[in-house]
């Protein structure tokens, strides 16, 4: 039946009702007299009619469903029960309507923080090109921290940045640049970043006003004391000023002469809001406790690469693993794991050791960097992570690619280790100085030998 027919039978069901019964009727009569004129008694030939025409029921709905919209009405009919059967329970339903208001408000707000923290990308050009690099420690490794473990020393990026063949620019920075004091008429603390010179080269930022680093500004440790504004350090604290570049502001009583000031929006690469760049060659003169440019073994500046066109995840991992083999063969006893993903506005991939799923209840130093002969591609998250409704607040928190993949949810498998002055928050759970399992029953504590479930 076309569908315009069926739209006009939708207002003319009760008469196309009348009309099928009628027919009925009228064939159901017709055959009661043939059989009584061949001679079959009334009453008979009453129920032969019957039994020759078939089911009249069946007949009906085949009828029915030729004309009208058979899911939509069924539909219907199940909302107007389910409405009357509510009527009936009030009780019920308040506490049914509240019930699925409260799960779907905290499904959106979960969602949202997800979203905001974990899935969406950078807010650069091209953003899907992207990708972070972390390093993950396996053996010896003689290690310094400055901020969070399994960032990069400044050797290590260069020599990454010099020898990949899958990039056509990798970025570095220090992200955990803060309280830096601007002098001046209004004196405070600024959050800052220590960048490599082709910071917003990569990312594709173009400044509002003046310009950003050139590879000079890096040649020399010292050499270039210039800096980025921020729009909202620029307007909060230096009213817009138009000719504020070529400027000098004092940080950390050291003179920088203001080059650019960044486009409106772009906050940095890190949860928080950074208000001015420096080059990573100014790292002493804004940190005058600590000399990190020589410091081979100190991890200090997060990776940032873009992938060439046509690049693959796949490609990115063998390329810097071979670099990666390299620099392990620098420091006998070692071994590397990299961990790169698509980079993402708030959560940036951390330290962790890479835990299979087979290997939960075992000891750290037990477990080994693969499973079945696959790599235990794990990636730790840092400072408000979010996985099951529960924050890990300044925590270690490492989510198993594998199990994730296997049950499309965040955090199937999630292991971290919290240490002194970092209290891990998970699914409402508190570690303390342990390794902790999330295995969707709870969290489970191998802190000090049996299994401590919260």
């Amino acid at each position: 039946m076309k569908l315009w027919a069926k739209v006009k039978a939708l207002f003319k069901r009760k008469q196309l009702d009348r009309d099928l019964e009628d027919e009925l009727v009228f064939h159901l009569t017709m055959r009661e007299a043939k059989n009584r004129e061949r001679g079959i008694e009334s009453e008979e030939s009453h129920y032969a009619a019957r039994r020759q025409f078939g089911n009249v029921m069946r007949i009906k709905e085949a009828c029915r469903e030729a004309w009208s919209f058979v899911s939509l009405e069924t539909t219907w009919r199940d909302l107007r029960y389910g409405a009357r059967a509510l009527a009936k329970n009030p009780g019920f339903t308040v506490v049914a309507v509240l019930a699925i208001g409260l799960g779907i408000g905290m499904n959106t707000g979960i969602f949202s923080v997800l979203n905001g923290v974990a899935l969406k990308l950078l807010p650069v050009p091209r953003a899907e090109q992207i990708v972070s690099v972390d390093q993950i420690f396996h053996g010896k490794a003689q290690r310094n921290e400055h901020g969070e473990p399994g960032l990069f020393s400044y050797a290590e990026y260069k020599n990454y940045r010099a020898n990949n063949h899958v990039f056509s620019g990798l970025l570095a920075y220090a992200p955990f640049l803060g309280g830096v004091p601007l002098e001046g008429e209004n004196p405070k603390g600024l959050m800052g970043a220590e960048t490599s010179c082709n910071f917003f080269d990569v990312l594709g930022e173009r400044p509002s006003l003046g310009r950003t680093f050139v590879e000079a500004d890096c040649r020399a440790p010292g050499g270039s004391p210039v800096v980025v504004l921020s729009d909202d350090l620029w307007r909060s604290q230096f009213g817009a000023e138009s000719l504020i570049v070529g400027q000098s502001i004092s940080l950390n009583r050291t003179k920088f002469v203001v080059i650019g000031v960044a486009a409106p929006g772009f906050r940095g690469l890190d949860p928080w809001p950074i208000e001015f760049w420096a080059p990573v060659t100014m790292q002493k003169a804004l940190e005058p406790d600590s000399d990190l440019l020589l410091a081979d073994t100190t991890g200090w500046l997060a990776l940032q690469g873009r992938m060439r066109p046509g690049v693959s995840l796949e490609e990115v991992r063998a390329d810097l693993g071979v670099i990666a083999g390299r620099i392990d063969q620098l420091h006998p006893g070692r071994t590397t794991t990299l961990a790169i993903h698509r980079a993402s506005e708030g959560l940036r991939p951390a330290e962790g050791d890479c835990y299979p799923a087979c290997n939960r209840g075992k000891p750290v130093a037990d477990r080994p960097a693969t499973a079945n002969g696959e790599p235990a591609d794990c990636v730790s998250w840092w400072v408000a992570g979010v996985a099951a409704g529960g924050l890990v607040a300044r925590g270690h928190c490492a989510v198993c690619a594998g199990a994730l993949a296997d049950t499309r949810g965040f955090a199937a498998l999630v292991e971290f280790q919290s240490r002194p002055a970092r209290l891990g928050v998970f699914a409402g759970a508190h570690s303390i100085n342990g390794n902790c399992v999330w295995t969707g029953a709870g969290v489970v504590c191998n802190a000090a030998g049996p299994e401590h479930r919260h």
